[in-house]
């Protein structure tokens, strides 16, 4: 007797071949029916599945004008369009950053839009108030557009506080940044002292002057610590002191402190004690001021005699004449005892 197929499993594999040959079909292919449903159930249901795709983000509009956005929304824009901000926090991008930055872009895509609001005088433009470095790091692998998210008009005060608030939270920035911008705030009056500018950036007065102190540095070194990976990690009053020593040393032996601080191989009080030590060592005493007498035969001027508080006296005359130079060396001799050698 012949054994007959469950009906079920039957119908199955014909439905199963059906689809596959409209699948196939669908692309041109000349398959005959019996041969799609003669191939492995496995094939088969290889064929039933749509292909597997990457996920897509949401669709953006490419736009050319920041007057076609309304507030909160978010677009696709040109770089070209969208500004540094020059208030911003963050001041300093060091190349190692953007480099790290562009390789997550490039593996990932860009997870957050960029903050920005209407550019205040060039129409249809974008300041960015967060999101420079992505913005770097999308040039970097040649992108030409950013996505971003308007934020509305803002004021010169508000570019700062808004992108000072994001930089606290992911703790980006450092001290040059910090002294860079603060400076600006002063030079372009937003701030009109240096105690609104604690006031603006929650700090201390005293942090304000010392962080803006360092910005006396030698320049080398300014870049130095720009360029440094870690700069985060250098304090307002370890770059003061810094300053300080800088009077000191320099060049490779000032670098390589910076390199120690940073590395968190010196502390503070470890470079406020070398700093003690390099001023002890060049102590002097205060200099004195003498008070000079012109000596004069008629109009001329034949030398001098000084005198200093100490005691000190000093005394240098030209005599062409014999005579003169005879007598008074004479009469110097006779007043201080000295005899002829």
């Amino acid at each position: 007797m012949t054994k007959q197929k469950p009906a079920g499993l039957s119908a199955g594999l014909v439905g199963l071949g059906s689809t596959s040959r409209a699948g196939l079909v669908s692309k041109g292919s000349a398959v005959a029916p019996s041969a799609v449903r003669m191939a492995p159930l496995s094939t088969q249901v290889v064929d039933r599945q749509p292909p597997v795709s990457a996920p897509k983000l949401a669709a953006v509009t490419l736009l050319s004008s920041s007057d076609d956005l309304p507030i909160g929304g978010i677009a696709e824009v040109e770089i070209a369009r969208c500004h540094m901000n020059p208030y911003g926090a963050r001041q300093v991008y060091p190349a190692a950053l953007i480099e790290k930055r562009a390789n997550s872009i490039a593996k990932e895509g860009q997870k957050y839009e960029a903050i920005v609001c209407p550019h205040p005088t060039i129409k249809g433009d974008w300041i960015i108030i967060d999101g420079e470095c992505r913005k770097r790091a999308l040039m970097h692998l040649g992108r030409s557009t950013i996505r971003i998210k308007n934020d509305g008009p803002k004021t010169n005060k508000d570019l700062y506080c808004l992108s000072e608030v994001l930089n606290k939270e992911r703790n980006d920035g450092t001290v040059i940044d910090s002294a860079l911008v603060w400076q600006k705030l002063l030079d372009d009056q937003v701030a009109n002292s240096q105690d609104e500018v604690a006031e603006i950036a929650h700090v201390s007065k005293s942090v304000v002057s010392k962080t803006l102190g360092i910005l006396k540095l030698p320049t080398y070194i300014i870049q130095y610590i720009k360029d440094s990976d870690g700069a985060e990690r250098l304090s307002a009053t370890a770059a003061y002191e810094l300053l300080l020593i800088s009077k000191h040393v320099a060049g490779d032996d000032l670098t390589a402190l910076v390199d120690k601080v940073i590395a968190g191989q010196m502390s503070t009080r470890e470079l406020e004690a070398l700093r003690s030590k390099f001023e002890a060592g060049t102590t002097r005493k205060p200099k004195e001021i003498s008070r000079q007498y012109k000596i004069k035969t008629g109009e001329s001027q034949v030398g001098f005699l000084k005198e200093w508080d100490s005691g000190k006296v000093a005394f240098e005359i030209h005599l062409v004449d014999p005579v003169q130079r005879i007598e008074l060396l004479t009469e110097l001799k006779r007043r201080f005892g000295l005899n002829e050698a």
